[in-house]
């Protein structure tokens, strides 16, 4: 089912009225006008391969000859092209396309090797995907007498996550790449892919809980500078904004945001990465325009007879973007794409967690807790089992939403699945996740009860828990913010200085979130503190659609009047 027919509004914004994706991407421009550059089409794409779309000019872009001949060439050119862009699925049929007619080419084999795992994806490969890659490894090195002493060496590379069996955890799995890509960048200094996928890995494996992102700004230094001898190199500067994505950073990344779609204008994940720094700097009429073009895109390309992953993940973006400017109506819509009868493609952690979080944060955000008490879980036909962190997101959001309504019972059943499902997620900073809406739940459960002194220290210790964390790149923001819900809590117990202090919390990670800006208003006014409810006032009709429904615009409004 891929015709879905879609017509994103644009609420009050500059651009009034409704946009409808078309059958092509809009354009090749970014928001602000930016164009992309016409001479950067290299090579559009050969006839009879898998997989469209413009390429680099041949020395601009990404680059690695191979010892296999020309035509074979041709072809890993897209696959590498597709592999630093993420389309692994694309990638996959581009290197495994080749591969029938170049048999004996080894980093073909190696290619289709890197496509079974994603290093920022959240969740791990399937015993089939660790099987295929194996074997996709023994082909490389089965095919090596004919290869360069380089090739060789990428491919040992990534025989390093294959390394043990399904006996080996995919964290060890990671580190154990990690660690080949830094012998490989170190044994070839001058090789800009060497360097490339050696800061992938490092963005892979560091640690999120440093607030001083060291290894984030490390990884972006190399970045800037390969960028300077590699300056349309599509994997440096998509792995560039991942490291830029943090609330330190983002406002430096914003240029190589709209450079990226000049270089990869038909990339649905290139057209979403944008939105990653935009969110990061809450300009939400960007993060929406960047997904209207991602989701497009994604339509275009679908994921054989099933909707890419793109789609889903763009949804998600759009409906948070939505959201945080109150435009509910918009979000709701973006909702309503969400299809049960719609095959999506599977095996994709954000495609799952775009399943399970946009109509949870639907509900969540609008305070809807009626309606996030009664979501679905599973509404939609998906391989849930590998992906038990985010079919946790659709548990906490019931959990909190009946807690929310007082129907206590009903939040501890939600409490069993979240404790069902903790155990099975492979990746430590999800199983924090996890724990961190467990307690947000039980802290409300505890309030419902009147055990005031177990929910505040419930909501402290998912607060600390949550900022020491930080946010996963798969999210534009947690479903559940357990700082927020300590600010609500604060506030329904009379304390709103203290909850002032909660709100900026948030907003020191997540700036102009519509929640916490309109609550940290309130919350200014009810303490005395004047200037600073003024402030977040204003800041609130500077976010917010003049058409929402929510009544924080008229408060602020009120304020405002009554406080010139």
């Amino acid at each position: 089912m891929l015709a879905l027919g879609l017509t994103f509004g644009c609420g009050d914004r500059k651009a009034a009225g409704p946009t409808t994706v078309p059958d092509h991407p809009p354009g090749h421009a970014g928001p602000g006008d930016h164009a992309g550059h016409a001479g950067h089409a290299g090579h559009a794409g050969h006839a009879g391969h898998p997989g469209s779309g413009a390429m680099p000019a041949p020395g601009r872009g990404a680059e690695f000859a191979i010892t296999c001949g020309p035509d074979a060439q041709k072809v890993f050119d897209q696959g590498f092209f597709f592999l630093h862009n993420m389309d692994y699925a694309k990638a996959r049929r581009a290197f495994e396309t080749a591969a029938t007619n170049h048999a004996s080419c080894a980093m073909l084999h190696w290619g289709v090797a890197m496509t079974y795992f994603q290093p920022l994806w959240p969740g791990q490969p399937t015993a089939e995907s660790l099987k295929n890659g194996t074997a996709a490894v023994e082909r490389a090195k089965a095919s090596s007498a004919k290869a360069s002493a380089r090739e060789r060496d990428y491919v040992a590379a990534v025989a390093a996550f294959y390394d043990g069996g399904d006996k080996v955890d995919h964290q060890t799995r990671s580190k154990s790449w990690a660690a080949a890509q830094k012998v490989l960048a170190e044994r070839y200094p001058d090789d800009v892919e060497a360097q490339a996928f050696s800061g992938l890995a490092r963005l892979a494996t560091m640690d999120k809980s440093d607030k001083t992102y060291a290894a984030s700004r490390g990884v972006a230094e190399e970045m800037e500078k390969l960028l300077v001898k590699k300056p349309d190199h599509p994997g440096l500067m998509h792995y560039l904004l991942h490291a830029y994505d943090n609330p330190a950073y983002a406002n430096q990344a914003v240029e190589v945001a709209r450079k990226y779609e000049a270089v990869t204008p038909d990339g649905a994940h290139a057209l979403h990465m944008p939105s990653h720094i935009h969110v990061r700097l809450g300009n939400w009429k960007e993060v929406v325009d960047w997904n209207i073009k991602s989701a497009a895109a994604a339509l275009k390309n679908p994921a054989g007879d099933r909707i890419s992953r793109d789609f889903l993940h763009a949804l998600d973006y759009m409906t948070y973007g939505y959201l945080q400017m109150g435009d509910d109506e918009q979000a709701k819509q973006m909702v309503g794409k969400i299809d049960p009868a719609t095959k999506y493609e599977l095996s994709s952690g954000p495609a799952a967690y775009g399943l399970a979080a946009t109509p949870a944060r639907y509900a969540i955000e609008r305070r809807a807790w009626a309606e996030a008490a009664a979501l679905v879980p599973r509404k939609v036909d998906y391989n849930w089992d590998q992906y038990p962190w985010a079919e946790a997101v659709i548990h906490a959001a019931r959990g909190l939403g009946a807690a929310r309504t007082k129907d206590l019972k009903s939040a501890e059943k939600s409490l069993v699945e979240l404790d069902r499902l903790k155990p099975l997620v492979d990746a430590p900073w999800w199983q924090k996740r996890v724990q961190i809406e467990r307690d947000v739940v039980a802290a409300w459960i505890a309030h419902g009860r009147r055990d005031y002194k177990k929910a505040e220290e419930l909501f402290r210790r998912a607060g600390q828990l949550e900022t020491a964390a930080g946010k996963d790149s798969v999210e534009p923001g947690h479903v559940i913010s357990a700082n927020e819900e300590l600010g609500d809590f604060l506030l329904d117990r009379k304390r709103p200085a203290d909850a002032l202090q909660v709100f900026k919390t948030v907003l020191d990670e997540s700036p102009r979130r519509f929640h916490s800006v309109s609550s940290a208003a309130r919350a200014a006014e009810l303490a005395g503190r004047h200037p600073e409810a003024k402030a977040y006032y204003a800041q609130l009709l500077e976010i917010s659609t003049a058409t929402t429904t929510r009544p924080a615009r008229a408060q602020a409004l009120a304020y405002l009047a009554k406080h010139p």
